[in-house]
């Protein structure tokens, strides 16, 4: 019981701190001003699917991408 606890003690750390180790936290912030970023987004939104850009946290877009770049044969 107290290893079952203390494991998921550690995976919730583990996983909260994920955001702050790779730096995901702050770089939307510490790029692109409000107005810059609203104008990348809406360009980003506006293309399709399978050519958008792979980003952070963004899983299952990511998933899609990657998955018909597999089947297309394409790296």
């Amino acid at each position: 019981m107290i290893r079952r606890y203390l494991t998921v003690c550690f995976l919730f750390a583990v996983i909260s701190l994920i955001p702050q180790l790779n730096g995901t936290a702050n770089a939307r912030s510490s790029r692109y001003s409000g107005q810059a970023q609203a104008q990348r987004d809406a360009a980003i939104r506006r293309m399709p699917l399978l050519q958008r850009p792979n980003r952070p946290g963004h899983f299952i877009g990511n998933a899609i991408r990657n998955n018909a770049r597999r089947s297309s044969g394409r790296r």
